[in-house]
């Protein structure tokens, strides 16, 4: 799920690169209240890293960001089903 998330950022910012300038958007204020905005630089964007972090990257370089996670999640979603059919043999054999 998490890595959806990330897969999902990473073609958007791919999107906004290519398409972005000049469009019209909605700028969320809190989670019930947006206001229109314009998108002026589709270069720059702000990334969440986590506690509610951001911070300004350049587009390409927040697409390697979204990478790099997917990449992580999926390493650790592949360790963490390892370690389930493990305990799941451990458990037979009791």
């Amino acid at each position: 799920m998490g890595n959806r998330k990330f897969q999902e950022s990473q073609e958007v910012l791919a999107y906004l690169k290519e398409y972005g300038k000049d469009k019209e958007v909605m700028v969320p204020l809190t989670s019930s209240l947006y206001v229109p905005g314009v998108i002026e630089e589709p270069d720059k964007v702000l990334v969440e890293v986590g506690a509610s972090y951001f911070i300004e990257q350049q587009n390409e370089k927040a697409q390697d960001y979204c990478k790099r996670k997917c990449e992580l999640l999926g390493g650790n979603a592949k360790k963490v089903q390892e370690i389930v059919q493990v305990k799941k043999i451990q458990m037979q054999k009791i």
